[in-house]
């Protein structure tokens, strides 16, 4: 019965013990033995736990009494013995809390860990970039393209005054001039040398050009047509036509052949855009093997200090060293690498910059690399921001120093001596250029870009003359790359002791469309160093016609 009672005991008390008072049992250290539902005698495979010495008596609870466990004494059979169980702990936190707590401790390691990896892969990313962006080559294009694009910047609104239209395209316009004079004492001249100037002055507001220019690529021709008229009657009617690379100018009324002026610059030229886009894709292409050919034995770098607006600044520089033995080489492997160039030698032959004829395996001239020039960026450390430029021609004592900051400078020194001095202050929409001799401001030139225009404007001022201007620029999209219009205002102003002298007004308006239809056909030509001392006497014969009709017209 006993051992009955002891084991019906043992499984009520452990019921309501795991109910009421789990989270609040302090297990002895050393197994615990387990009572056997099918053996109630002692299990001899593990040794017994010794009971606890002066056991803590427990609190009477008022709700309900807890009941000691029993368990047997391993020194009496059948003996029950009783296991201490303490009061709760109120300070003790549940099992929950306990696991909540270790969990955040675990996320709280896992972020210090990618927090650490960040900041590692952070550090070497930057220490990459310092040991690239400090690389002797990297400087030096990051130098130039400094410079040059503030260069782009001063004539990039006539490259976008001309909307670029791949295909054949025809241009149409016309010129008006408005020109007044007011000669006074500043140019010494009797009553009737002024009438006759007076008289050309208003005859001259009285012509109006129109212009077409047709463009037809498959066919690889250009035709550019000058009519000139005075009180609606032709004065003159010129011909400049393309074909196959080779020009002529035809003069109505004046010469009945066409003239081949051979290496006259292609009239494909006047395209801006496109003449702009082919000068950046060129020194594009030189930089890139500049880069390529040029090896760090070329560079010296070194600590100094420089004066920026006042300011004595420690930096460090390094130069490019160019001499006669580096030159030549750098010179062949440059023109080497721009005859690989498909498109660069496109250029080449458009703007006959003659690299093509060049043979780099002949023995060069020696007198074309006999000046000594050094090219140094000057940069802060660590950061590796560039803070002037210069390049200097040895030989001759001359250098160019571009110094960067809230207004950049760019300054001619001769022999030591400033000669020019330019003050750039460049903005995405706006620039001012102020130029000066010594302290003395000599011209400054703005630009704006408005909503629908772009304005040049200047003023020279000098101890005799001021001479103002602007240069407005409108460009009127009626369809992308299809139709377009533009407007030119120029004006100029010369003024002595704040008095007028003359002023000129030009009015360009034109038209653009896609596509070109050509007709001209050269028929009867005469190279123009053939022309005959007749021809010529022909020629001199119209043209002072056209005089005499100009001026009595």
């Amino acid at each position: 019965m006993n051992e009955k009672k002891d084991e019906n005991l043992d499984i009520e008390i452990i019921d309501d013990f795991i109910l009421e008072q789990t989270a609040q049992i302090d297990i002895p250290n050393g197994p615990i033995p387990m009572m056997n539902n099918q053996d109630s005698g002692p299990t001899t495979s593990q040794p017994r736990q010794q009971p606890f010495s002066n056991p803590t008596p427990m609190p009477n609870n008022p709700e309900r009494e807890v009941v000691p466990r029993v368990i047997p004494n391993p020194n009496i059979p059948n003996e029950p013995q009783l296991m201490p169980i303490r009061e709760p702990n109120p300070n003790m936190e549940k099992p929950g809390k306990t696991l909540e707590k270790s969990s955040k401790k675990k996320k709280s390691k896992k972020f210090l860990i990618i927090l650490l990896l960040i900041i590692i892969l952070t550090g070497v990313g930057l220490y990459i970039y310092y040991i690239k962006a400090s690389n002797p080559k990297q400087l030096m294009v990051k130098g130039i393209n400094k410079l040059t694009s503030n260069i782009e910047n001063l004539y990039e609104p006539f490259s976008k005054s001309n909307i670029k239209i791949e295909e054949s395209k025809t241009t149409t316009g016309n010129v008006s001039f408005n020109l007044k004079l007011n000669l006074g004492d500043s140019l010494p001249v009797d009553q009737e040398m002024e009438k006759l100037i007076n008289m050309v002055v208003d005859k001259l507001n009285n012509v109006n050009i129109g212009y077409k220019y047709q463009k037809d690529v498959d066919n690889k021709k250009m035709l550019l047509n000058l009519v000139g008229d005075l009180n609606n009657d032709e004065l003159f009617n010129f011909n400049l036509f393309s074909e196959n690379n080779k020009q002529y100018i035809f003069l109505k009324n004046i010469f009945d052949k066409y003239i081949e002026i051979g290496t006259l610059d292609d009239l494909e030229k006047r395209d801006m855009a496109e003449t702009v886009e082919d000068i950046s894709y060129f020194w594009k292409t030189i930089l890139e093997s500049l880069m390529k050919n040029i090896n760090n034995s070329h560079f010296i770098t070194e600590k100094t200090t420089i004066n920026l607006n006042g300011n004595e600044q420690n930096v460090k520089k390094t130069t490019l060293i160019l001499n006669e033995e580096n030159q030549k080489e750098l010179y062949k492997l440059v023109i080497n690498d721009i005859k690989k160039d498909e498109r660069a030698m496109e250029i080449d032959s458009k703007y006959d910059i003659g690299i093509k004829e060049i043979d780099v395996n002949e023995n060069m001239d020696s007198s074309m690399f006999e000046q000594e020039f050094n090219y140094t960026v000057y940069y802060k450390d660590i950061t590796n921001e560039i803070v002037m430029l210069d390049f200097e021609n040895l030989t001759s004592n001359q250098k160019v120093i571009y110094k960067i900051g809230k207004e950049d400078t760019i300054e001619i020194i001769d022999n030591d001596n400033s000669i020019y001095k330019l003050t750039l202050n460049i903005e995405p929409e706006r620039f001012t250029i102020n130029a000066t001799i010594s302290e003395n401001s000599i011209i400054t030139i703005k630009g704006e870009q408005n909503k629908d225009n772009y304005t040049y404007s200047w003023n020279l001022i000098s101890d005799e003359f001021t001479v103002t201007g602007h240069y407005i620029l409108k460009t009127e999209i009626i369809n992308e790359t299809i139709e377009y219009n533009t407007s030119r205002d120029f004006n100029i102003k010369i003024s002595q002791k704040g008095e007028e002298l003359i002023t000129l007004n030009i009015m360009d308006n034109a038209k653009t469309v896609k596509d070109a239809i050509i007709n001209e056909n050269v028929t009867n030509k005469i190279h123009i160093n053939d022309i005959t001392a007749e021809d010529f006497n022909e020629i001199m014969m119209g043209l002072q016609s056209l005089a005499m009709k100009f001026l009595t017209n």
